[in-house]
């Protein structure tokens, strides 16, 4: 945070010098005065330099750092500042540098986030304080459209239990009340492959409201070559000796990526009781790609000798967000957020094998899904006597998702008797309070209860059929800091949470996906297996530890040590067997 004397400061504190360097008023003589000659002499007035040049006075703070520290609950904030110190070109890039953050995609790449080690779908992921949109990827934004990152190792009754391993929150840009005009470009190349991007960013205040703007665009260029090896080890009979085949695959693959992203923030009120916010938000993502593969084994059927295929895809989200909020008096706030969010994803794949035991097949795969979302919640936040925060809500949630897609061999849909339409909603209310409390300037406490409960009803299948799924959990979170010496920073935090996650519409679904190595049902092996959704799946449950000892050094900068355990029940794995 850097604090700047203006103009108006400077002219404040010359005309303080003046005022202080003129003759003081005349005071009564006292008895044994001097002469009046010697009174009346003129007495040489301290010069002032007109020229002197008040310089700007600058202090700086670690804020993102003193609101780490100021947490109950555990939390890492990362500023503008830190996003730009070294120009990532994508937040897959950008995430992976953050501490506790690991990314599943390739090494050098980035790819899905995740916290504590834990794989894809145990990390919450949220954008401006709610949950990202259906089909979102946050490959799908750019560095220069955030703010700030929030990072919670440990959930909370305000940001949701939906986060076994964290929560990622991005906060887009916007807020500023200075007049900012950016214009940013920059390119990038690897392996000889270029990736320009321009992005635009500008803030005023026009008649009491208070707007940011931000507009960029990229085009990316990859080559993703891959080599893979599959050894298989199977035993016909019990008594029969081990059967080993192993098989090889290279892929030469080459992508093309074009980004459009808009968001912008427009701000009413903020400094009385009322205040209202609107922030529209749309992003525009198109990918083509060709890649070629060859497979080569050793025994056992082959089920093709060269792949070629080109695909296209893409992405388009509109999103428009708005949060109004009064001070009802001293101390107290509620608060009420609405988004309506509509995102559509369209897919389409030719793929040609040839030298394999089937020959040579034509495949073709095409899909349209369009997500339709509106979350709404209301919040209460109070505090008592300075000592407790407290905040208590109420959120709803509502998606209807419509999709089509077909898979085609040889122009055949070998899934015929199954509905290649899916129509799909799902509903959530939760409803939680929480209370932050500072017990003494060693010890703060932070407790919370939230309820929540899902319902989700899909179309599909074999003749139309339908399935559902309901769930509801009761969560209790509990954190704590402990602050032994006040002069030093230094802290240790304990969190004790309940935690969950729930199943998403694909694990849901029943409808079978055919393995695109052996595209004939009924002919894969283990290694391919095709696969098919549950719908009785009920959510995982998490109880989790946390214990973290924060060390602040005095010039700046933390030393953090964590150790963490989850146990979790019901837990969603993929089994392989005939049927």
């Amino acid at each position: 945070m850097a604090l700047r004397l203006g103009p108006l400061a400077v002219c404040l504190l010359a005309s303080s010098l003046c005022a202080q360097d003129a003759p003081p008023a005349p005071s009564p003589a006292p008895i044994d005065a001097a002469p009046a000659a010697a009174a009346a002499e003129p007495t040489p007035a301290r010069s002032v330099a007109v020229d002197a040049v008040l310089k700007p006075v600058e202090i700086r703070a670690n804020r993102e750092s003193e609101t780490r520290r100021l947490s109950t609950a555990a939390k890492t904030v990362v500023g503008r500042e830190e996003i730009e110190r070294y120009g990532d070109s994508s937040m897959g890039e950008l995430l992976k540098r953050l501490p506790g953050v690991i990314s599943s995609g390739r090494p050098g790449r980035g790819g899905p986030p995740a916290l504590r080690g834990l794989g894809n779908g145990y990390t919450q992921i949220m954008i401006d304080g709610e949950r990202a949109p259906r089909g979102f990827s946050l490959e799908d934004m750019l560095p220069e459209q955030v703010e700030r990152i929030e990072i919670m190792r440990a959930p909370t009754a305000e940001t949701g239990a939906r986060a076994i391993a964290g929560t990622i929150n991005i906060v887009t840009r916007g807020g500023y009340v200075k007049y900012l005009n950016n214009l940013h470009l920059g390119a990038s190349a690897e392996n000889g492959h270029s990736a320009p991007g321009a992005s635009w960013s500008r803030s005023d205040t026009v008649d009491g409201m208070a707007y940011s703007l931000t507009l960029s665009a990229a085009h990316t260029e990859r080559a993703n070559d891959e080599s893979r090896s599959t050894l298989s080890e199977s035993v016909a009979q019990p008594d029969a000796p081990t059967v080993l085949q192993s098989m090889q695959e290279v892929v030469r693959a080459q992508s093309q990526r074009d980004m459009l992203h808009a968001n912008g923030r427009l701000q009413w009120g903020g400094t009385g009781s009322d205040s209202l916010v609107l922030m529209p938000m749309q992003i525009m993502t198109h990918n083509q790609g060709q890649s070629t593969s060859t497979l080569s084994q050793s025994g056992g059927v082959l089920p093709y000798a060269l792949s070629e295929t080109g695909s296209d895809s893409s992405f388009s989200l509109l999103r428009l967000c708005a949060n109004w909020s009064r001070r009802i008096d001293e101390g107290a706030r509620l608060g009420v957020n609405s988004s309506l969010a509509r995102s559509r994803w369209n897919h389409s794949a030719a793929t040609l094998q040839s030298g394999g035991v089937n020959g040579t097949i034509p495949l073709s795969q095409d899909s349209d899904q369009i997500d339709t979302t509106w979350t709404s919640s209301l919040k209460y936040a109070f505090s008592i006597a300075d000592k407790h925060s407290l905040v208590s809500g109420v959120e709803l949630e509502f998606n209807q998702r419509e999709q089509n897609a077909s898979a085609l061999q040889n122009g055949q849909n070998p899934l015929g008797d199954f509905d290649d339409n899916l129509s799909a909603s799902s509903q959530r209310m939760a409803l939680f309070s929480q209370d932050e409390w500072d017990i003494n300037p060693h010890w703060s406490a932070h407790a919370g209860l939230r309820w929540e409960g899902i319902a989700t009803s899909g179309s599909t299948g074999r003749e139309g059929a339908t399935v559902s799924n309901r769930s509801d959990m009761l969560t209790p979170l509990l954190h704590a800091v402990w602050r032994p010496d006040l002069a030093s920073k230094d802290q240790v935090r304990v969190s004790l949470t309940r935690s969950y996650r729930s199943p998403g519409l694909g694990r849901l679904i029943a409808r079978p996906t055919i393995n695109p190595f052996f595209p004939n049902r009924g002919a894969n092996d283990a290694s391919h297996p095709d696969r098919a959704g549950n719908p009785d799946l009920q959510p995982e449950l998490a109880l989790g530890i946390d214990i973290a000892y924060e060390h602040y050094l005095l010039k700046g900068g933390l030393l953090s040590a964590n150790v963490f355990v989850r146990q979790i029940d019901n837990l969603m794995r993929a089994q392989t067997a005939l049927e």
